[in-house]
């Protein structure tokens, strides 16, 4: 990535607020601009209204989990192709 590009947009989804920190400052040294939500449901909102470029979602949240998650977005024409 070059500095006139835009970074890499990650949206982190995890309530674990230690996993959260260290990500964050690992994908931000690489450049990445980094977005978090620790609750599914409000991510997919933020999802459909602006859609990071990369999705990294815990497997267990409170009320759904990446297993919930991914069907949901494959389903959605808009952010189907996010990895």
């Amino acid at each position: 990535m070059t500095s006139a590009e835009a970074p890499l947009r990650v949206l982190l989804i995890d309530s674990n607020v230690y996993f959260v920190k260290r990500m964050t400052e690992a994908l931000q040294k690489e450049g990445f601009e980094v977005l978090h939500h620790p609750v599914a449901s409000y991510a997919l909102t933020m999802i459909e209204y602006s859609p990071p470029d990369i999705i990294l979602c815990a497997t267990e949240l409170r009320e759904m989990g990446a297993f919930e998650i991914v069907p949901m977005l494959r389903n959605d024409p808009k952010p189907r192709t996010l990895p």
